[in-house]
């Protein structure tokens, strides 16, 4: 949970924020942390209370931008799609894989 706030707190401060002009391969990359976090929350965290943390965002981006700032209504449509759906996806991942194989340990959590 420590790693996630501080990946999308680093995401939201230092890039969606910023009003400078960032070479375009960076950009790509970058607006590939997200998506790849919230799935990895989901997964790692397995359990459906994880949906709760898509909060976190929005309250950072809310105090970073201020509330006349379009940057929290922009993170709250992209928390709300894909966002949570990537969790709820990592949940359901993580759940469907410990039931096909009951004694299935995972090799990242070992």
């Amino acid at each position: 949970m420590v790693a996630y706030s501080a990946i999308m707190t680093a995401w939201i401060v230092a890039f969606a924020r910023t009003e400078r002009a960032l070479p375009a391969a960076l950009v790509l990359l970058l607006l590939f942390v997200p998506p790849v976090v919230h799935f990895g929350l989901g997964y790692v965290v397995a359990d459906w209370k994880a949906l709760y943390f898509a909060a976190l965002p929005i309250v950072v981006a809310a105090v970073a931008g201020g509330l006349p700032s379009a940057l929290w209504a922009t993170v709250v449509l992209l928390t709300a799609f894909p966002g949570v759906p990537l969790i709820a996806a990592g949940v359901y991942v993580r759940e469907w894989l410990a039931r096909k194989d009951p004694a299935y340990v995972d090799p990242w959590m070992i």
